[in-house]
């Protein structure tokens, strides 16, 4: 098992490395400090992290990220227009309406197929309803010849 041995080693080596003061039980995970940061925990846990993170130097960077964080504005700041309006300098645009113009190249594309259905479907009932049928071709003929040129029956 030499791959569990250089696993451990090297856990161990990150520990030390990531908690250079030695105290590696003492130092409180990021959500501690960030309920420190904000003054929401009870006074007894707060005086204890805060004589730990006057000699922390690692806690003491958690914090500076945390109050740098603060100055940043959130999303919901950003979008409000109330807020925006009230910073000099900020132009707020007003809300499109929505058009009926949006709707115009849908309908002009379902009218065009429309009409090009509606040419085609017409054109091909013209050609059966113009097709002669077998009896109207023999009596065409026979309209076509004069009786005169038929010989007599025998």
């Amino acid at each position: 098992m030499p791959l569990d041995d250089r696993e451990r080693s090297f856990e161990n080596a990150l520990a030390r490395h990531l908690r250079p003061s030695g105290s590696a039980g003492a130092c409180s995970d990021a959500e501690t400090l960030a309920s420190y940061h904000e003054q929401s925990l009870e006074p007894g846990v707060m005086a204890s992290l805060k004589a730990h993170i006057s000699e922390c130097a690692r806690c003491q960077q958690i914090l500076a990220q945390l109050q740098a964080t603060d100055e940043i504005p959130l999303a919901a700041d950003i979008a409000s227009p109330e807020t925006a309006a009230a910073k000099p300098g900020v132009r707020v645009m007003p809300a499109r309406r929505p058009t009926l113009w949006r709707w115009a190249a849908p309908a002009g594309a379902l009218a065009a197929g429309l009409l090009v259905w509606v040419a085609v479907h017409e054109n091909k009932l013209d050609r059966f309803a113009k097709a002669p049928t077998r009896g109207d071709t023999v009596t065409q003929i026979a309209k076509a010849q004069p009786s005169s040129a038929l010989p007599p029956p025998s």
